[in-house]
C-alpha cells in the first residue's frame, strides 16, 4: 500500500473533520506531531492500515525507501542497510524516480520507536551520500 501525501491527507482528514478539505487548515504531513515525534504523514499510514483491518501486533512486512544521485552512493547505502539488518534492492532510475533507489525492507511490528528508529537511520544515510529518505509502506 503506497499513498501519495493527497490520498492521505484527504482521507484522514475528512474523516476527521468532516466536510471538504478547503474548509480545513493544510497540516504539513512531514511536520511531526509533538506528542508522538512521528511525522504526522507516519501517523496518516497507521492509521490506513488499521482501517484496513492491520493488527499493529502483529508481525508484517514493511519497505523503506532512499533515494541517491549515483551508483556509487546506492550501493554504499545498500550495504549500510544490509548492516542493519534489512533486506535491499538497489533499483536503477527510471519510472517512477530518475534517482537510484534503495528500497529496504523487513518484517517488524510497527510501533512509534521502530517507525522513529528507522527514518533516523535512512535519513542519517540519505544525507550523508547526498541523497533523501522517502518515507514506508507496509502490508496489511
Amino acid at each position: 500500500m503506497r499513498l501519495t501525501g493527497e490520498e492521505i491527507c484527504v482521507g484522514l482528514f475528512r474523516r476527521r473533520f468532516g466536510g471538504d478539505d478547503a474548509d480545513h487548515e493544510h497540516v504539513d504531513l512531514n511536520e511531526r506531531s509533538p506528542v508522538t515525534g512521528l511525522r504526522y504523514g507516519d501517523i496518516a499510514i497507521l492509521g490506513q492500515l488499521i482501517e484496513l483491518g492491520a493488527d499493529l501486533d502483529e508481525p508484517r512486512h514493511a519497505m523503506w525507501f532512499v533515494h541517491l544521485p549515483d551508483h556509487d552512493a546506492a550501493t554504499l547505502a545498500a550495504a549500510r542497510a544490509a548492516d542493519a539488518g534489512f533486506e535491499v534492492d538497489v533499483l536503477e532510475p527510471g519510472e517512477p524516480s530518475p534517482d537510484w533507489t534503495v528500497v529496504c525492507g523487513r518484517d517488524v511490528v510497527l510501533s512509534p520507536g521502530l517507525i522513529l528508529e528507522t527514518d533516523a537511520l535512512l535519513e542519517g544515510i540519505a544525507a550523508e551520500l547526498g541523497g533523501r529518505f522517502d518515507g514506508w509502506e507496509a502490508a496489511v
